[in-house]
């Protein structure tokens, strides 16, 4: 069954239209019967953060600065999120450092509590200093509170410039 679901971007709605079955991917019932409503609440918008561009060395939480989206909020030191509670997430980031010769790159990701949560990801540099890019992607489980952390590992003896950015996707109740 192929359909098409768009969302009208001046409505908090989306809308199914049928392309062969004839039948509403919302609900299973041919759109133009009284059982269709033909529209859906839109069930989650996701918030998309950059890191903060600086000099991290090992150990140091990255630095987050919002880019858009709801739902989340930043502690003080910019270096925590603050989750909406009861939500289950995905989380998805993208991570960027240009590392010396022969280094590596960590991502750990911290849940609320003091042990990393394992979902880690790394990369290494070859035999020249070079941009070493991470990525990963985890479902976040509800609780409450929820705060998110991510920390960096390197075995840079020197800090390393770090670029990224992080989205986050309330999944649907």
């Amino acid at each position: 069954m192929l359909m098409n679901i768009y969302r009208n971007q001046s409505s908090p709605f989306f809308y199914c239209t049928p392309l062969y079955s004839g039948t509403c991917a919302g609900c299973g019932a041919a759109p133009s019967s009284p059982s269709c409503p033909g529209e859906y609440p839109v069930p989650y918008s996701a918030s998309q953060w950059l890191v903060e561009p600086s000099w991290y060395k090992s150990g140091d939480s990255l630095r987050w600065s919002y880019r858009g989206g709801e739902g989340v909020g930043i502690s003080p030191d910019e270096a925590t999120l603050a989750l909406t509670p009861g939500r289950d997430y995905f989380v998805s980031y993208l991570i960027q450092g240009v590392l010396p010769p022969r280094a590596s790159l960590e991502v750990l990701p911290y849940f609320g509590s003091e042990d990393p949560i394992p979902f880690s990801s790394s990369g290494h540099s070859g035999i020249q200093e070079e941009r070493v890019g991470v990525s990963g992607g985890f479902l976040l489980p509800a609780a409450n509170p929820m705060y998110l952390t991510l920390q960096l590992a390197t075995n840079s003896p020197a800090p390393i410039s770090v670029t990224g950015s992080l989205h986050l996707f309330p999944l649907p109740y």
